[in-house]
């Protein structure tokens, strides 16, 4: 913890001598302020938006992100902080087939780690949670490690089946729709979350976006001003288009 209070210390120091050092040290108050403090992780996010806005947006999908799976901090840098198995109830198997499979994911051998995860489904003692995970977990890897989206949809919907009550699986498969610009599909998976959690924050903030994308400005500034009150975070990352939805909403 001191660390990050050092850093940022010297970050905000090194803004104070040059200015000029700013849309470097940004990216780095940003994130740190991600976990400690909205107000001024917004601040700096539209100041670096102002100097570089190519910057503000890369930044933003990584903020994006850390809210989604809301990372914490610890000693040793940033850590989820979602539990989706509890170590009490799962067998030991299942933890040592996981961390040997998660051992070939850090070194890069993703197919190796789907091959194991793929037959470590089938066994008949995993219980539905488990199995649910180790689903969702081949679907990530196709998602974001081999960069397969398509591949990913069967394995998170099988998640979804055995774990309906887990809304980060549906919130993984909206990602999807989404990056595939399936629109109908993203709609339908975010009705179905908004129903089971009407304050869901990136259900709103990805239903606000798919309303502004049809032109349906009410609807989308309905969802963001619900977004608004939940994550300011995430309400910056999108306030230009709110803004915008809402002088063309006027016309």
């Amino acid at each position: 913890m001191k660390d990050y209070d050092n850093a940022i210390h010297e970050f905000e120091l090194a803004l104070k001598l040059d200015t000029k050092t700013a849309a470097d040290v940004f990216p780095s108050l940003i994130f740190i302020y991600v976990f400690r403090d909205d107000v001024k992780a917004v601040a700096y996010l539209k100041q670096l938006k102002a100097i570089d806005p190519q910057a503000g947006r890369s930044l933003a999908n990584q903020v994006f992100h850390a809210r989604i799976w809301g990372l914490k901090e610890e000693d040793g840098g940033f850590e989820s902080q979602h539990t989706f198995i509890d170590q009490r109830e799962a067998s030991s198997k299942f933890f040592e087939t996981m961390e040997k499979a998660d051992a070939l994911v850090k070194s890069g051998k993703y197919e190796q780690a789907i091959s194991i995860y793929s037959e470590f489904s089938k066994r008949e003692t995993l219980t539905p949670n488990e199995k649910a995970y180790v689903f969702y977990t081949i679907g990530t890897l196709y998602s974001t490690k081999l960069n397969q989206p398509l591949e990913a949809l069967p394995f998170l919907r099988q998640a979804i089946d055995l774990d309906p009550e887990e809304l980060y699986y549906r919130m993984s498969l909206l990602e999807i729709y989404s990056q595939l610009q399936l629109g109908s599909k993203a709609l339908e998976e975010i009705n179905k979350l908004l129903k089971i959690d009407p304050h869901n924050k990136i259900g709103l903030f990805f239903e606000g976006g798919l309303y502004f994308e049809k032109r349906n400005w009410p609807k989308a500034i309905e969802s963001w001003l619900k977004l608004r009150n939940i994550d300011h975070i995430l309400f910056a990352l999108i306030e230009e288009e709110y803004n915008k939805a809402k002088d063309l909403s006027q016309k």
